[in-house]
């Protein structure tokens, strides 16, 4: 399967604390991306929209590892969306057809 663009990629980033407000400001204007701020273990979720991964590249080494405070990154892409099944209806449907089977 070939990753077409613009790929969602999505960075888990780590930081020092300082740095959350800077990745941030640079996803946000640079990569059409967002940032959640998060909690537990990472400090920000960031969506990206990236060509391939020489742009990840990019965006990690030259952008996101740049703003002074980041600790560490982890990167996942998305290869498509899953489409929610509506298990409410077809629990229903299933019961109703039970219930009339029964004499």
């Amino acid at each position: 399967m070939a990753i077409t663009w613009p790929s969602p990629w999505w960075a888990t980033v780590t930081t020092c604390g300082c740095a959350v407000a800077g990745v941030a400001a640079v996803v946000g204007t640079t990569f059409t991306g967002h940032a959640d701020d998060v909690h537990g273990i990472n400090d920000l979720l960031v969506r990206l929209r990236l060509r391939d991964t020489a742009h990840l590249r990019d965006v990690l080494f030259e952008r996101i590892w740049t703003v002074p405070g980041v600790d560490r990154t982890e990167t996942y892409v998305s290869l498509g969306e899953m489409v929610p099944k509506a298990i409410d209806v077809l629990l229903i449907d299933g019961l109703l057809a039970q219930v009339q089977a029964q004499p």
